[in-house]
C-alpha cells in the first residue's frame, strides 16, 4: 500500500482531495499516476511508502482502550462479512475502538451497527490512518482465496487472528427503525393494490440480477419461478435490485411487484426481514438474510456454495451438476464471460453468456425447493385448481410466461 498527493487537487472545484495532504492507494497508484502523466503532461503527483501500518496481531492483543481499523472498499456482503470480527473483538474488549474504512456508497448501509464505532470514507488521509492503534487491510483477500471449503468468513478471520467458532460464523445486522417503517409503507401499499390482507400472506423477495453477470441467474428463469409461486393463493412476490435489471413489463401479474431501482438497500434488507423467503444469485442479499435469519435460496456455480454459504443453517444452496463443466468452480470475478460459454459461443452452441452453468439450475426444481421451503401443500386439490385458475387469467402480455409456469409446475410434480 502507498500513498500519494496531488498538488493540482482543488477542493474549491470539487475534489475530495486537500493538495497537501497524503492519502492511501492500492500499490499500483504510481502506475496509475504515471499514466495520468502521459496524458497530460502537467498533473502533478508525489508517492511514498506507507510505513506505519500496524497489522493487528490477533485476539490475544490486549485491545482495552485502542482502536482498531478495518479496511475493505466493498461490496456489501463483503463488509457484512467481517461483522463475526468486529463483534467478538467488542464483546472481549468492550472499550475497545472499532472503525471501518469503506466506499460512501458501500458505508451507508452499515450506520448505527453496534459492531461499529466510526466509518471513514476511503481514501483515507495519512492523520486517519496514524490515530489508530491497530489496522487491517483486507483488499483482495477473498478475491485471491480458491480454497472451495473456506467461506469468506474464514478468510477475514484467519488474516485478522480472531478465530471462530462455526456457529460464529453468520454475519450479523440490524434494521434501524425509521427502514423497518419503510417497508412497512412498502407492504401496505402492495397489500391495498392487490386486494389482500397485510397477515397470512407469504412473501417471497426475488432479487433479479447479482452485482456481476458472471453471478447471475438468467432473467426468464427468474421470472417463471416469481410467476409459479405468485400463482398460489396468499403468496406476493417482490422483484428487487437495480434500475434497470428487470426490463420486462409485469404490469399482467397481479402478485408480482418490480420494485427494480424504486427503493434503497436499506428499505431493500428491511424487506427481506419481512419476507417468508429469499431466492437469489450469489450475492450480498444471502449474507443480510443469514444475519436477519431468513430463509434463502441461492445459486451458485462460478464459486462454490461451500464457500459463500457453509455456515448459514437456513440457507438452501442450489448448484448445476458438476459434469456439465470441468472448469467448475472457477472462482472468476468481474463481468467478462467465463472460459465455458467462450467455448459454447465458439461451436455456436450458446450466444455467449456470462455464465452457462447457471441455466443448468431449472426453474422447475427452483419451484419444487421455493414450495417446500414455504410449507404450500402443492398437492391439495383446491391449490391446484387455484394455481391453474390464476395463470389462465393472465393477460395477453402475460400468456408467453405463464405458460412456461405452466411448463415448470408440470415438471416439478
Amino acid at each position: 500500500m502507498k500513498l500519494a498527493r496531488f498538488p493540482d487537487s482543488d477542493p474549491r472545484k470539487g475534489s475530495k482531495l486537500r493538495p497537501d495532504i497524503f492519502y492511501l492507494f492500492s500499490d499500483s497508484i504510481d502506475i496509475d499516476c504515471m499514466r495520468a502523466k502521459a496524458r497530460n503532461p502537467g498533473f502533478q503527483f508525489e508517492v511514498k511508502k506507507w510505513d506505519s501500518y500496524r497489522q493487528y496481531p490477533g485476539i490475544g492483543t490486549d485491545l482495552s482502550d485502542k482502536s482498531l481499523l478495518f479496511m475493505r472498499t466493498g461490496g456489501f456482503g463483503d463488509i457484512l462479512m467481517l461483522s463475526p470480527i468486529m463483534d467478538k473483538i467488542k464483546r472481549i474488549y468492550p472499550t475497545a475502538k472499532i472503525d471501518l474504512a469503506c466506499s460512501p456508497f458501500f458505508g451507508l448501509a452499515f450506520k448505527q451497527q453496534g459492531y461499529i464505532d466510526k466509518i471513514y470514507h476511503v481514501p483515507l488521509s495519512e492523520d486517519e490512518l496514524d490515530e489508530h492503534d491497530f489496522h487491517l487491510h483486507f483488499e483482495g483477500t477473498i478475491e485471491r482465496s480458491q480454497d472451495p471449503e473456506k467461506t469468506g468468513i474464514e478468510v477475514f478471520a484467519e488474516l485478522s487472528g480472531v478465530p471462530l467458532e462455526e456457529s460464529e460464523m453468520i454475519p450479523m445486522y440490524k434494521v434501524s427503525e425509521d427502514n423497518n417503517k419503510k417497508a412497512c409503507r412498502v407492504i401496505q401499499h402492495l397489500a391495498r393494490k392487490d386486494r389482500m390482507e397485510i397477515n397470512g400472506v407469504q412473501t417471497i423477495v426475488i432479487q433479479v440480477r447479482a452485482s456481476s453477470l458472471v453471478r447471475t441467474y438468467p432473467l426468464d428463469y427468474t421470472l417463471n419461478v416469481a410467476v409459479s409461486l405468485s400463482a398460489f393463493p396468499n403468496v406476493r412476490v417482490l422483484l428487487v435490485g437495480k434500475q434497470g435489471d428487470c426490463s420486462i413489463d409485469m404490469k399482467h401479474f397481479r402478485k408480482i411487484h418490480n420494485l427494480c431501482g424504486l427503493i434503497d438497500i436499506k428499505t431493500t434488507i428491511a424487506l427481506i426481514q419481512r419476507s417468508d423467503l429469499l431466492i437469489c444469485p450469489d450475492s450480498a442479499f444471502v449474507h443480510f438474510a443469514a444475519a436477519l435469519g431468513i430463509p434463502s435460496l441461492a445459486f451458485y456455480g462460478p464459486f462454490p456454495a461451500m464457500a459463500r454459504v457453509r455456515s448459514y443453517p437456513k440457507c438452501m444452496a442450489m448448484e448445476p451438476n458438476r459434469d456439465f463443466c470441468p472448469y467448475m468452480p472457477c472462482f472468476q470475478h468481474g463481468h467478462d464471460p467465463c472460459r465455458k460459454a467462450k467455448e459454447l459461443a465458439i461451436k455456436n452452441q450458446l450466444p455467449l453468456r456470462a455464465t452457462p452453468c447457471l441455466s443448468e439450475i431449472k426453474p422447475a426444481a427452483v419451484f419444487a425447493h421455493a414450495v417446500a421451503m414455504l410449507g404450500i401443500d402443492a398437492s391439495s386439490d383446491d391449490v391446484k385448481e387455484h394455481w391453474f385458475k390464476e395463470v389462465k387469467s393472465y393477460g395477453m402480455g402475460g400468456r408467453n410466461i405463464g405458460s412456461k409456469a405452466e411448463e415448470t409446475v408440470g415438471a416439478s410434480a
